[in-house]
């Protein structure tokens, strides 16, 4: 199930085409903490968990353990400890004991903290409380077809 949750007055970036109705309350994971300095979403990895997204980041395809910071610049020389990564492709799946997608649909300066500052923890942060997000837990393709 997709569930999208707006918050601030997010600019609309026409990245989701699907017309889905902002969900009301908290997110079924992790947390949410809003203020005048930003926007930080928050929830606990288990050791096992797996972390796979943000497109053409440096490093391998596990993204756990290190901090990507999306925000599009073009840095012409990009190695494997560089945290800007080429262009924003701000979704990210987590695949082990929990299973469950998160697309952040914010068009400036967002950094995803995948398990680096704490090996047990995912801290997606922005420095304005104006984003829309969308969480899901289960990404399934119809019988016969690929997703």
């Amino acid at each position: 199930m997709i569930q999208k949750y707006l918050y601030g007055v997010p600019f609309d970036t026409e990245s989701v085409v699907a017309p889905i109705p902002a969900s009301q309350g908290d997110p079924p994971v992790g947390m949410v903490k809003t203020s005048e300095s930003g926007f930080c979403f928050a929830c606990p990895l288990a050791e096992g968990d797996r972390v796979y997204g943000l497109g053409e980041a440096n490093r391998g395809i596990n993204k756990r353990g290190f901090v990507y910071v999306s925000d599009n610049v073009d840095d012409g020389l990009h190695t494997e400890n560089k945290q800007r990564m080429y262009a924003a492709h701000n979704f990210i799946v987590i695949s082990g004991q929990q299973n469950l997608g998160l697309f952040f649909d914010y068009p400036a300066r967002i950094q995803f903290d995948i398990g680096f500052t704490r090996r047990d923890w995912l801290e997606v942060t922005c420095e304005r409380a104006t984003s829309t997000w969308a969480p899901w837990t289960t990404v399934r393709a119809p019988a016969g077809r690929s997703a």
